[in-house]
């Protein structure tokens, strides 16, 4: 899918990297809530989930579901078609008939009786299905090519159905397998609980203050985690600027921190941004300290648009 369902605006780069980098504009109060000024959504109520569902390959292109509906209709039309045949077959099933009776009256009368079998020849082939009249034949085969269409793609959707229960329940591990590594928590789960569409990460049992910040930095890695799959379409690159806020503890931005480390996969680039000292088996992964105190601390080397005037 290039577009986003409902207002068909094309999905762009920025958009997605909206979601996956959080930084100082984009507090962790909403899953939802990503930076504005790199979004420009055209629907922001519905377009945020809509893409994230679209790069986890959690919602495929509806033009399966339209078409089956469009060839339904159709089949309904062809049956409605061949009503009118029906009752042409019943009418030559009471000609037959009548040609019947005829033949068995007319066995004295040879011209009559030639005409009778000539009669009861034709109409008892269409009859037996031996001979069609053309229009018969026309229907039957759209009628025919019409069910079979429909067949297949009821099979497609079936099967397409089928693959986004299977991606929603790879995520829905990864999620869990992100909770099971940090304290006190017992389970993750990707949401598709409609009550809760402002949480589809979701772990438990609610215990702290840090809970929504948690549930929103576990739910960007389990995507993150994911990006290696094949059927995701996620660029496998997440930025969390300053992520310890409410009052989380070291320890359980560690733990968070180390479930990414430990899977030793290089295929993606995990970027977090903090004034917390790291932990001694972290300092390995620290590639750049800031710091305010001179020029040489700063990102560029250097005071950005500050201008330092004489006193005099």
């Amino acid at each position: 899918m290039q577009k986003l369902p409902g207002s068909e605006q094309p999905i762009e780069w920025h958009q997605i990297l909206a979601w996956c980098s959080r930084d100082q504009n984009a507090r962790y109060q909403n899953y939802y809530q990503w930076r504005s000024d790199g979004v420009r959504f055209s629907l922001p109520a519905k377009s945020p989930a809509a893409l994230m569902q679209i790069v986890l390959g959690l919602m495929h292109d509806a033009a399966t579901l339209h078409e089956l509906d469009s060839t339904a209709k159709t089949l309904e039309e062809q049956k409605a078609e061949a009503s009118p045949m029906d009752a042409q077959l019943a009418a030559i099933d009471q000609r037959s008939a009548d040609l019947n009776t005829k033949h068995a009256q007319s066995l004295s009368a040879d011209q009559l009786l030639s005409d009778a079998i000539e009669d009861y020849e034709h109409y008892d082939s269409i009859a037996t299905g031996k001979a069609s009249s053309t229009d018969i034949v026309a229907v039957e085969r759209r009628l025919e090519s019409a069910q079979r269409r429909h067949d297949q793609l009821q099979i497609q959707l079936d099967k397409e159905r089928a693959a986004l229960k299977g991606r929603h329940q790879v995520i829905s591990s990864a999620m869990q397998a992100v909770a099971k590594s940090l304290p006190s928590f017992h389970w993750g789960v990707l949401s598709d609980d409609d009550k809760n569409r402002n949480r589809p990460f979701q772990m438990g049992p609610m215990h702290s203050t840090t809970f929504k910040v948690l549930e929103i930095l576990a739910g960007d890695i389990a995507c993150l985690l994911d990006s290696s799959n094949a059927q995701s379409f996620h660029p496998g690159f997440l930025l969390h600027d300053s992520p310890r806020e409410a009052e989380m503890s070291e320890s359980m931005l560690w733990a968070l921190l180390s479930h990414v480390a430990s899977g030793g996969n290089d295929s993606f680039q995990y970027i977090v941004t903090t004034s917390t000292e790291p932990v001694e088996v972290f300092s390995p992964l620290v590639r750049l300290r800031l710091s305010a105190d001179s020029d040489d601390g700063f990102l560029l080397r250097h005071r950005v648009g500050v201008g330092q005037l004489p006193l005099t």
